[in-house]
């Protein structure tokens, strides 16, 4: 009520736990009648509202359309990544988590302006789920591929990261492509999917320095975005300590097995 103009606006709780509330707008002083005081009407209000939503709405569509992605791909210091969706998800769950990670990943790429980030093999299931629930007809920073990874970049440019590689990623390049698998972590834990998947298509792979940074990081397998985040931030310059403290989930930070976290016995004497 004071965004719309309202004054001497009074909150009272209706609940003991503080979460409901009734709003009134009272007279210029508290000793008057409760009635509104305001130098327009509900309507005008309504009318200004929507007013402010279109501009806010109409300035979303200016910076969504002001997106150059043709830019970003010839930039030669631009950051390549691609996002291999062939993968065979096992459940409807599973491709839709799949599809909302791509929906992340374009928010991230609509705000990174050094970001080259392709979609390969985005046909089928997946592509379906994005199209139905995450509205892939308007991704504008990202580009989609129906070729494979292999097929759509020269192999030799190629970096496919998995958890599972034995090399270690030291720094980012503008000449490499690097390709993310997108399948979901609960389908990868204990199966090597990603770098069997490198492996067969004759690609180098390589995997995140988490182990060297984060020794008590049990969970290596990561989200899409996350990796595009933290591929991004390294790439402006940042160190890999300060990328995995902002990027890695808190949750698995400092993760032991169960049997790492029983009481030593004591040692009788």
């Amino acid at each position: 009520m004071r965004e719309l103009g309202y004054e001497n606006v009074s909150e009272v709780s209706l609940c003991r736990f503080g979460r409901s509330f009734m709003t009134a707008a009272l007279g210029k002083t508290a000793s008057e009648p409760l009635r509104p005081d305001v130098l327009f009407t509900v309507e005008q209000a309504l009318e200004n509202a929507a007013g402010k939503n279109e501009k806010r709405r109409s300035a979303r569509k200016a910076k969504k359309a002001s997106v150059d992605v043709d830019a970003r791909f010839a930039d030669p210091n631009a950051l390549r990544v691609a996002v291999d969706v062939s993968y065979e998800q096992d459940s409807a769950r599973a491709r839709r988590s799949v599809a909302k990670q791509l929906c992340e990943c374009v928010g991230v790429a609509h705000r990174e302006d050094a970001l080259a980030m392709t979609y390969c093999a985005f046909q089928g299931d997946i592509a379906h789920e994005a199209r139905e629930f995450f509205f892939s007809d308007g991704w504008t920073s990202v580009r989609t591929e129906s070729r494979a990874v292999e097929d759509a970049f020269d192999p030799s440019s190629v970096v496919y990261l998995s958890p599972d590689a034995t090399d270690v990623l030291d720094e980012v390049r503008s000449d490499k492509v690097y390709v993310i698998g997108g399948i979901v972590d609960l389908a990868t834990r204990g199966i090597p999917t990603s770098l069997t998947r490198a492996t067969s298509a004759r690609l180098e792979t390589r995997r995140l320095p988490i182990r060297e940074h984060r020794p008590d990081q049990t969970h290596t397998v990561l989200n899409i975005d996350a990796v595009v985040k933290i591929l991004c931030a390294r790439h402006r310059g940042e160190s890999w300590t300060e990328v995995f403290e902002r990027e890695l989930p808190r949750r698995q930070a400092y993760e032991r097995p169960k049997r790492n976290k029983r009481p030593i016995p004591s040692t009788p004497v």
